[in-house]
């Protein structure tokens, strides 16, 4: 509930655009070891969720409406050095590339010694389409370069980030226009306007029997073993 508080006070979230999932659902919880999976519903409003909690961590808040004082605090240096052990196994991010990125995601922090997810999920509004409309075919390896024209999609699933300006310096040449992963890794990796390089499966888009365009897939497994997105100019 604190946690809740937070972004409909501060973010100004509505309290039926903030719940909750995992352990706690079904109430499966344990007290000493689970985190809380938090959910903002909407790409926008977890946009918002997002930069307010970038602004106010490890800060004390005074929320005089309900008479409350929440501080939500980061994450320190040597959980991302465990989690950094648990998902690379390759050398695509160095430790401390893959440290600066986590720590810019700010989707993920502690109240009062609990670990708690800011997952996103969207809007009825924001979903399109029909099940079973779209399928894919894979076309083969590709590496590029591109910039991020919008990555309001990037802590979706799978995220998204649309991009322009595509460069393919190596392997299948088509024209792409997004870039899409199915890891927690490079979710919210990268933001809009930046300049980034990836590797991946290319993947045909077909709706309704029609071409729709290509994507490049990053994470086609869990480790994403020589798949990746990046800024193209290593920030750590």
């Amino acid at each position: 509930m604190d946690v809740a508080d937070f972004f409909h006070y501060m973010a100004d979230i509505p309290y039926t655009h903030l719940g909750i999932s995992g352990s706690i659902l079904p109430g499966l919880q344990k007290t000493s070891v689970s985190d809380l999976d938090f959910v903002v519903y909407g790409l926008d409003n977890h946009r918002r969720a997002i930069e307010t909690f970038k602004k106010y961590r490890g800060k004390e808040v005074n929320i005089e409406k309900i008479d409350k004082t929440i501080t939500v605090e980061g994450i320190t240096d040597d959980y991302w050095d465990f989690v950094y052990n648990k998902r690379m196994s390759d050398s695509s991010l160095t430790k401390n590339e893959f440290r600066w990125y986590e720590n810019r995601k700010a989707n993920r922090g502690t109240i009062n010694g609990t670990l708690f997810d800011i997952l996103a999920t969207k809007d009825y509004d924001e979903i399109h389409g029909t099940w079973g409309d779209t399928i894919y075919e894979p076309q083969g390896i590709s590496q590029i370069e591109a910039d991020i024209v919008s990555a309001l999609g990037a802590f979706d699933n799978p995220s998204l980030y649309t991009i322009e300006n595509v460069k393919v310096l190596e392997g299948v040449e088509v024209e792409l226009s997004e870039v899409v992963s199915f890891t927690h890794t490079y979710a919210g990796e990268v933001i809009d306007g930046e300049h980034v390089i990836a590797k991946g499966k290319v993947e045909k888009v077909i709706i309704n029997g029609e071409t729709s365009h290509y994507r490049l897939v990053v994470g086609t497994t869990r480790e994403a073993i020589d798949e990746y997105l990046k800024l193209k100019e290593s920030p750590a």
